[in-house]
């Protein structure tokens, strides 16, 4: 039996309903080997059938079973092997390919293109405070920054996975700031918890209002990615020492 396997490859393959799915394996799998596990199976839609085992020859199977489909049988090793292969999920956290899909909420653009630079620093004080603290109201607050309401009367709850899912694309989309301008987050190390662009901001933006913090105003609210090239390409062009 030939059985066809597609696994994300990174999380630039993970789109806005898998990142939802995945935040809720983070919050409730503490442990790697189940986490990592608990991920295959959503990736793959694969069900492990825990009543059979099949050993031969000195191996040991596994029985799965596809939503349609008969029951197959995997080595352990082999399917130890492909579990391994979503490692990636733990280390630096990417941008995914979309926000967290959020029903009766709209999303901004994950790339933050309609984003203002007021709205990323408030963002990004409220996403270290949550990884500071750990309490939920920050999460909370980061969640408003960049989800809107499509409809006033509805009333829905966000769960807490939703909102741990922005989180984690908040960390995707910082991490592609450093990568996207180098020369402005040069001090940054590229940590999801530690690095935090704001303070590198605030201490450059004289190099955009001409001297005249009255500007300043304006600039928060210019589109980020506008101010991050300005400020990357001055950086990139200053006369060196």
């Amino acid at each position: 039996m030939r059985i066809n396997l597609k696994l994300p490859k990174g999380w630039h393959e993970v789109d806005g309903i898998n990142l939802v799915k995945l935040a809720k394996l983070f919050l409730k799998y503490q442990e790697k080997p189940d986490f990592l596990t608990r991920c295959f199976f959503l990736f793959s839609g694969w069900k492990i059938l825990k009543h059979r085992e099949l050993q031969e020859n000195g191996k040991r199977y596994y029985w799965f079973k596809l939503h349609k489909g008969k029951p197959f049988f995997v080595d352990v090793d082999v399917f130890h092997s492909l579990v391994k292969e979503l490692e990636w999920i733990l280390e630096n956290i990417k941008l995914p390919a979309g926000n967290p899909s959020i029903k009766y909420y709209k999303a901004c653009n994950y790339k933050l293109y309609n984003v203002t630079l007021e709205e990323f620093l408030e963002a990004d004080n409220f996403y270290n405070a949550f990884v500071t603290t750990g309490e939920a109201k920050f999460l909370n607050q980061l969640f408003g920054v960049f989800y809107k309401k499509k409809v006033d009367i509805v009333l829905y709850w966000v769960s807490k996975y939703e909102k741990y899912a922005v989180f984690l694309w908040f960390s995707g989309v910082k991490n592609s700031l450093v990568n996207k301008y180098p020369y402005l987050f040069s001090g940054s190390s590229g940590s999801t918890t530690t690095s935090s662009p704001e303070e590198s901001i605030l201490n450059l933006l004289s190099s955009l209002n001409n001297g005249d913090v009255t500007n300043n105003e304006k600039l928060f609210k210019t589109h980020v990615h506008e101010c991050f090239h300005e400020l990357n390409m001055k950086i990139e062009h200053a006369p060196k020492n």
